[in-house]
């Protein structure tokens, strides 16, 4: 089935997922979901049910790498005939936010005084080798899917937290990811009722507020960060490139032909 939203939102999500497992194209004008896990599944329920679950896992890596946004929906699913390109697809709308390659430039001196401007370019955003990695690993599939909700509540940001917890404990702390005043902080505003309500993990009074209860966006951003942290353990990003752009001569350099000139 066609996919349904803004084009150059169904643009931006196709340029994100592209391989076997997750594709977004363009067909003439129209845009399709594709996976090869639909090739196992024969009836169509089951295949809007696998595409739920990717769009899912996709809605979280869009939403870890650049933020808030509405996650997709899907709709309807149809195959197509062994003489067509396609076999399985569903259908889905979307609006994703996306965020541009950013770039910056760096300056070095030469033993000879010369000077060498490289440009520095970002590493490209992982949010289809995350969902590559969810298909094997099933803590990384429920963190994408939790993430993936159109409204992460406090116990959903609890959830994350205790997944990653559980995999990588003290090291969160010993590695930099986090401060455990930062977490204490945080697990001490998720168990009370007193500092956030109804979004409290616990419905009785005995857990104590902090003196500060952590603000919901302050949680979020905590939560995020040590799954970016976790996630770049399990598939370590791609460094940054240098791209030599151009070589100055030196101020004595500059001079000398100068003088030779004159």
């Amino acid at each position: 089935m066609r996919l349904e939203g803004e084009e150059r939102d169904l643009r931006d999500l196709a340029m994100h997922f592209d391989g076997e497992a997750l594709e977004v194209m363009e067909e003439d004008g129209a845009f399709w979901l594709g996976s090869s896990d639909f090739a196992a599944l024969a009836d169509p329920e089951g295949i809007q049910q696998r595409g739920r679950q990717l769009v899912g896992l996709a809605a979280g890596a869009l939403h870890l790498e650049f933020g808030r946004f509405t996650p997709p929906r899907v709709t309807a699913a149809v195959l197509v005939d062994d003489s067509g390109a396609k076999k399985h697809f569903v259908h889905l709308s979307s609006s994703i936010r996306l965020h541009g390659e950013i770039n910056a430039r760096v300056e070095r001196s030469r033993s000879d005084g010369s000077v060498e401007v490289f440009e520095v370019v970002a590493p490209p955003v992982q949010t289809s080798e995350w969902v590559d990695l969810a298909r094997n690993d099933a803590d990384v599939e429920e963190v994408l899917a939790i993430l993936g909700r159109e409204d992460v509540r406090w116990h959903d940001l609890y959830h994350v937290f205790e997944i990653v917890e559980a995999d990588v404990g003290a090291r969160m702390f010993s590695d930099g990811w986090s401060t455990k005043a930062s977490v204490g902080r945080f697990t001490q505003t998720a168990n009370s009722r007193r500092a956030i309500g109804g979004e409290a993990r616990h419905g009785h009074d005995r857990f104590v507020p902090p003196k500060r209860p952590l603000p919901r966006k302050e949680a979020q951003a905590l939560v995020l960060g040590l799954v970016r942290h976790w996630l770049a353990e399990k598939a370590p990003p791609q460094p940054a490139r240098e791209i030599l752009v151009d070589v100055r001569p030196g101020r004595e350099q500059a001079s000398t032909v100068s003088d030779e000139i004159s």
